[in-house]
């Protein structure tokens, strides 16, 4: 009973409907996501609600991609980790961005 108790108190809530998203944190000397035994530390995002319908989502795409694609287009974000879950949009933006390489 004590540690049904102690399971108990530590339940996370959200005061809002929505999508739980996994956010990577720094672990055993590199990125991960939270997984069931770890440790999280008071302070540490280790994931987000969000809402579907006021999501936000930043992409990359290949510059031959910019000759056909314009702000306002509108665009349908599926998501390879949820089957089935598609949600249709609109381009707010595009922003070309130079990403560089490294070479050994």
């Amino acid at each position: 009973m004590h540690a049904q108790a102690n399971a108990d108190l530590m339940q996370i809530h959200s005061p809002l409907d929505g999508v739980v998203v996994l956010n990577t944190i720094w672990k055993q000397g590199t990125n991960g996501e939270v997984q069931e035994g770890d440790q999280v530390r008071p302070g540490v995002t280790f994931m987000q609600v969000v809402n579907p319908a006021t999501m936000q989502v930043r992409l990359m795409a290949n510059q031959q991609d910019f000759r056909v694609w314009r702000a306002g287009q509108t665009a349908k974000v599926a998501v390879d980790a949820l089957s089935g879950f598609g949600v249709r949009g609109q381009t707010d933006q595009l922003l070309p961005s130079a990403k560089g390489r490294l070479f050994q």
